[in-house]
């Protein structure tokens, strides 16, 4: 189990600090060309897919797939899930308004395409970064570790992945 992790996490490293390293490399003018962003969401799950398949071949292949569409709570959670993260980001935005703030706050997202982008963001990201990170890290994570520690690590884990965005422009 450790050796998969491993492997998927240093799959995922290399893979997906190649395109924002072949993006750092294209802005400093070190290079010609650069890898598109999504092949960093993609790495992440193709590292779980890789490893995956690695570890267990087509059953381990099934069995994953088979997590990644169980529907574990009713659908008014996912509804919850969805919904609610919008809440203090609305309340935030009413508060900044009514203490004088001046935004004109479609000018961020047009109100037209915010579910839109709400949808491609959703299948952008469960398709490719949670299902690495949630789908294939945390289960074997939770087992070496438990559920608290295992969910601090991924964590930490996550974050360290994000590190080289904060060197690319936008």
């Amino acid at each position: 189990m450790r050796v998969g992790l491993l492997a998927f996490f240093v799959l995922t490293f290399v893979l997906s600090w190649a395109v924002w390293g072949s993006r750092l490399a294209y802005e400093q003018g070190l290079a010609g060309w650069q890898l598109g962003e999504p092949f960093v969401y993609f790495a992440v799950s193709g590292s779980a897919v890789a490893t995956t398949w690695m570890l267990g071949r087509g059953r381990a292949l099934r069995a994953f797939a088979r997590r990644l569409l169980l529907w574990r709570v009713p659908a008014r959670w996912y509804a919850a899930a969805l919904l609610l993260p919008a809440l203090p980001a609305l309340a935030a935005v009413g508060v900044y308004l009514t203490f004088g703030g001046q935004h004109d706050v479609s000018a961020l997202v047009p109100l037209g395409g915010a579910l839109p982008l709400l949808l491609s963001q959703l299948a952008l990201h469960l398709l490719t970064e949670e299902a690495g990170w949630r789908g294939f890290a945390l289960p074997r994570l939770r087992v070496l570790l438990g559920p608290v520690t295992a969910s601090l690590v991924l964590g930490l884990v996550w974050a360290a992945w994000h590190i080289p965005m904060f060197f690319v422009s936008g």
